[in-house]
């Protein structure tokens, strides 16, 4: 049986938080691992997303804003009142 090893860590603004850790993860997802590439349930990878996004928004929210937006194809509240709050023009 194959064992994929990934790392998780936050790179500001780059949309990647895992990370291939071992030959075999590197061969199947290449070093930065996208999480669309993962066998996840679409509940948690949106709440992945989500908690990306909101991460990234404390250094530049309105690009990330508008990342979010265009991964989603739908408008969170909550990370729209932040970046309303947050964000000067």
């Amino acid at each position: 049986m194959q064992r994929y090893i990934l790392r998780y860590f936050f790179d500001p603004g780059s949309g990647i938080r895992l990370w291939s850790a071992n030959d075999t993860a590197s061969e199947k997802f290449d070093y930065p691992v996208q999480l669309h590439d993962l066998w996840l349930p679409e509940n948690l990878l949106r709440k992945a997303i989500y908690v990306m996004a909101w991460y990234d928004t404390s250094l530049d929210c309105k690009r990330q804003f508008l990342l979010l937006l265009a991964q989603l194809g739908e408008t969170p509240v909550w990370l729209f009142r932040k970046c309303k709050d947050d964000c000067s023009d």
